[in-house]
């Protein structure tokens, strides 16, 4: 019952659209400090995809361009060659 005490106290801090309450998932978290960890760590994944996938978009034209001008020097279509291609490195 302490536990549960202390969870509403610590809940009547928390100041958003809950007005105060912890969730569920929060109190299990709480009580589970593994649990806590892991979900720390799939956050931690998907923000390196939205890094990658942020990265991409930034480059992503270099990168079609270099592919128009590879197809262009390898089958000497001529009327693909309106791009020039980029050589520039992707940090």
């Amino acid at each position: 019952m302490y536990v549960c005490h202390r969870l509403l106290l610590y809940g009547a801090q928390v100041e958003d659209a809950t007005e105060g309450r912890l969730s569920v998932l929060e109190v299990m978290m709480l009580k589970n400090p593994d649990l806590l960890k892991r979900n720390l760590r799939l956050l931690e994944l998907d923000n390196e995809r939205l890094e990658a996938l942020t990265k991409w978009n930034d480059h992503e034209d270099l990168f079609w361009k270099w592919m128009v001008g590879n197809r262009c020097q390898s089958q000497s279509i001529k009327y693909l060659c309106t791009l020039k291609p980029y050589t520039h490195k992707i940090i």
